[in-house]
């Protein structure tokens, strides 16, 4: 469940044409959306080896095990994904209605520091752990897929799409004589 949400997350939750790539925005943007895919990458691995160990460590000792390395792996690794596909989107330029793009960003970066939550709460199982992390996943795709099915009526202000342009396709300036 959580690997096919976090594909959901990465993949099929918001598509990005070349208009509004943050590769088109400026080399700054490019150059900052290249190394946090870097993060992403190194996070999933993480959220992998984390999630392993609290299974294993859950089948071996019962529903109680409690194994704070592993539990602090899969919430840290979660986190830095959703902060990372965070600072992504806010690179990327809205696709139809900013209020909703914004509201995008909030909800991934409000999920980033609700994957933290078993490591705040303490003394949680590591199945309860697993739980927690897969939930606040479940919730934050759930949550965006829903803005880009009915976002406009959430937003009724922003129910007119504004064309928001990329660097790359504005109209260039005019030049002085």
């Amino acid at each position: 469940v959580l690997a096919v949400k976090i594909k959901l997350g990465l993949f099929d939750v918001d598509a990005v044409s070349f208009e509004r790539h943050a590769i088109r925005r400026s080399k700054l943007a490019s150059m900052i959306f290249l190394w946090v895919n870097l993060v992403v990458i190194f996070s999933i691995c993480l959220i992998g080896a984390g999630t392993r160990m609290l299974i294993e460590e859950a089948g071996r000792t019962g529903f109680q095990a409690h194994h704070m390395f592993a539990q602090s792996v899969t919430c840290f690794s979660s986190c830095g994904l959703w902060a990372s596909l965070t600072i992504m989107k806010l690179l990327h330029l809205p696709k139809r209605h900013p209020r909703i793009h914004n509201a995008k960003v909030v909800m991934q970066g409000l999920g980033a520091i609700a994957s933290m939550l078993p490591i705040l709460v303490g003394r949680l199982s590591d199945f309860e752990a697993l739980v927690a992390v897969v939930a606040v996943n479940i919730l934050i795709v759930v949550m965006q897929t829903w803005l880009n099915a009915y976002g406009a009526h959430a937003y009724p202000a922003s129910a007119s799409p504004s064309r928001v342009q990329s660097p790359a396709s504005s109209p260039a300036p005019p030049t002085r004589r």
